[in-house]
């Protein structure tokens, strides 16, 4: 099982980020996906190295769509 990215984020074939992405305003998916971070970045539990390693993740992830909408 991979934590960052576990089998339950995904609908089909596509990640809940990336079904957001497709169906929602862009500012929407901005914040969003800031919160997610947030939330990984601020939690307090007991593998802290893995929920810094999911907040980047959903970052990266981020980074990746504003590209893709400042090309568009």
């Amino acid at each position: 099982m991979n934590p960052i990215q576990p089998e339950h984020y995904n609908k089909g074939e596509i990640d809940l980020f990336e079904a957001a992405y497709r169906t929602r305003p862009f500012s929407e998916v901005r914040a969003i996906m800031e919160f997610t971070a947030e939330r990984y970045f601020k939690r307090d539990k007991n593998n802290r190295l893995e929920d810094i390693d999911k907040g980047i993740y959903v970052m990266q992830r981020l980074r990746e769509y504003e590209e893709k909408e400042v090309v568009e």
